[in-house]
């Protein structure tokens, strides 16, 4: 088992939170080539099978020419990853300032934690609580721990419903037009919000899917 750490979207957080179990859709940096069909990752070799028709031959294999290897960024099942997520942390605590202390705050739900003291702690003199980027979180300070369950590769319009669910999203019935709209809907319209040029749900890019399940330390 190996631990890593994964940045996770303020939305992502809530899920993780209110859910044990959840799925989590990552862009594959390097998009496979345009003869691929479907993928198959296989957890035990920790290979990705390509299948597709390349030049009228129907092909299956783990490294085609031109086509770069793809390897899971996040592990392999049955590995943890610790969340980083939007934060603040100040001298002392809530109750009074004690130097032996810390308090780290979670933006996402404002909630607090008491750690040991820490030296670049936020000096509190009447200030707002400066929130710090995800990815300057420190492992001692992350208040989620992950356990991937199952690992995939998928379009992103091959998503189900039930997967939208998974990702913390539902249908809701949207007044303004008197109809109910899909958690796939709702998907879509955060993906096209946060998704890069080239990745946007009209693009349908190739994902990894990670089904994961919280750990209660």
């Amino acid at each position: 088992m190996e631990i890593r750490h994964i940045n996770l979207h303020a939305f992502e957080v809530q899920n993780a939170l209110k859910n044990d179990a959840i799925q989590i859709r990552r862009v594959i940096k390097s998009q496979p080539c345009d003869w691929v069909e479907s993928i198959y990752y296989d957890k035990e070799t920790k290979l990705c099978v390509f299948r597709g028709i390349e030049d009228g031959v129907k092909t299956l294999t783990c490294n085609f020419p031109g086509q770069p290897s793809i390897k899971c960024p996040y592990g392999q099942v049955g590995d943890r990853l610790w969340v980083k997520e939007t934060w603040g942390c100040i001298e002392g605590t809530i109750r009074g300032h004690d130097s032996g202390r810390c308090t780290v705050y979670y933006k996402n739900d404002r909630t607090h934690k008491i750690f040991p003291a820490w030296g670049k702690a936020q000096k509190m003199d009447g200030k707002f609580i400066k929130w710090r980027s995800p990815l300057f979180m420190p492992r001692w300070a992350s208040r989620i721990t992950l356990e991937i369950t199952d690992i995939r590769v998928e379009r992103l319009w091959e998503i189900s419903e039930k997967d939208a669910m998974r990702e913390g999203f539902k249908a809701i019935l949207n007044k303004l037009i008197g109809e109910r709209e899909s958690a796939i809907q709702q998907l879509i319209i955060l993906w096209n919000s946060l998704a890069k040029k080239g990745f946007k749900w009209s693009d349908n890019p190739w994902l990894w899917v990670k089904s994961l399940k919280r750990i209660k330390l």
